[in-house]
């Protein structure tokens, strides 16, 4: 196992890591800007109590029913493909010895 990684870390080259760390970097900007974007975006009220909830309410009554049911889908799809602990797999809990 030793001489696995040893050779694994003598492969890298610093270009691969400087590749590797602007990679990082633009993503993490590209991310930060995305977050910072859409919390702007959001209007003073949307944390209160008051603030009305309903997706597309301004819309089509099919344009909103198809954009509810394709939320609920992409909903779904990332709840089951997203491993958490919820899920109680051996394979993705980390306190098995």
């Amino acid at each position: 196992m030793i001489d696995l990684s040893s050779g694994l870390f003598a492969s890298i080259t610093l270009r691969e890591v400087l590749l590797g760390l602007l990679l990082f970097l633009v993503t993490f900007t590209v991310s930060l800007a995305v977050v910072f974007f859409i919390l702007v975006r959001l209007p003073p009220t949307y944390f209160q109590e008051g603030h009305p909830r309903d997706f597309w309410s301004d819309r089509h009554p099919g344009i909103r029913l198809a954009g509810v049911f394709a939320k609920n889908i992409l909903g779904i799809l990332d709840t089951v493909l997203s491993p958490t602990d919820d899920l109680d797999l051996p394979f993705f809990n980390s306190d098995i010895s």
